[in-house]
């Protein structure tokens, strides 16, 4: 027998063979499968000849997806458009005014094209758009399933076409998975596009899904800066701390010796990686050879923090 593949909803043309088609040929009928009612039926004694009489003719028949077209070369059953149910054998009959009944068998292999991807992380809970935020250095699992007849080939990509995964794994008979798995995501990984596709004819674009990694970074660097050192007692002295890195905004701290300031005023830049935190007091000799510092630290990271600290020489 022969074998045609066609995917869901297109056009399909099983042939038979019409090299032995001639006047001889009373009747045409299609089964589906080897044996059952006749999905199909062509009754050629009410024409000069197959191959002059007009196309799509039908006597029987119990879909109007089901034509018969003889104007082609070899003459075929066409189905459109074609169903999942649609897949089995289907058995052309012919039979003769004189010669004996010939039969051909073919394979109708039906397609269904990957309809849905979806990712979701460990615990199966779907994934919309956005991952995270994650700490900066931790781990990250990925899950992207498809469904399609063939299951589909899943893989995991950037949005510079660089390859990330390529193993999947069949879970039933119509669903692959995909599991990514990154380790120790750093700076280089915030709003990094991961992009699952997925596909199982080559004759349509690959389905695709994709999410975004959110990160909680660390901040990188902590700096005092000031005009004045050293200050003089019972004048105002003003200090600014910058600094960089951290994501979201970090959370700052002053302090003289053991004594933390709060009257502070700050500003974050428009890109959000430069927080400034201007600190202003009137110092007192008391003050002198006391160190003032700035904490910097992401509260949603543990053991975040930084500082950076000088010591005062007030006059």
């Amino acid at each position: 027998f022969s074998e045609v593949t066609a995917a869901v909803g297109t056009k399909s043309s099983l042939p038979c063979n019409t090299s032995i088609w001639n006047p001889d040929v009373s009747l045409v009928i299609w089964y589906r499968g080897i044996t059952g009612k006749p999905l199909y039926t062509l009754d050629t004694r009410r024409f000069l000849s197959v191959t002059t009489s007009s196309n799509n003719v039908a006597d029987e028949i119990d879909d109007a997806r089901f034509t018969f077209d003889t104007s082609t070369d070899p003459a075929s059953l066409v189905i459109e458009p074609v169903a999942e149910e649609d897949e089995g054998e289907y058995r052309c009959r012919i039979d003769y005014r004189v010669s004996r009944t010939r039969n051909y068998v073919i394979k109708l292999r039906v397609v269904v094209p990957t309809k849905e991807v979806v990712i979701t992380n460990e615990k199966g809970d779907r994934l919309d758009k956005i991952v995270g935020p994650l700490d900066e250095g931790s781990d990250l699992t990925v899950i992207c399933e498809a469904f399609g007849k063939p299951q589909p080939s899943i893989t995991w990509w950037t949005s510079d076409d660089t390859i990330l995964d390529d193993s999947y794994s069949f879970t039933s008979e119509a669903t692959s998975q995909n599991e990514l798995r990154l380790y120790s995501l750093n700076r280089s990984s915030l709003m990094l596009e991961l992009i699952c596709r997925a596909s199982n004819i080559n004759l349509s674009v690959p389905l695709e899904a994709s999410v975004f990694i959110d990160l909680n970074l660390r901040p990188l660097e902590v700096k005092i800066i000031t005009s004045h050192n050293p200050i003089s007692s019972g004048n105002q002295a003003i200090f600014e701390c910058q600094s960089f890195g951290s994501r979201p905004r970090p959370m700052i701290n002053w302090w003289i010796g053991s004594i933390h300031m709060s009257v502070v005023q700050e500003t974050i830049s428009n890109d959000g990686n430069l927080t400034s935190s201007t600190l202003s007091f009137i110092p007192t000799r008391e003050d002198n050879g006391k160190h003032i510092s700035c904490r910097v630290e992401n509260p949603s990271i543990e053991n975040s923090a930084i500082e950076d600290k000088i010591q005062l020489n007030v006059h």
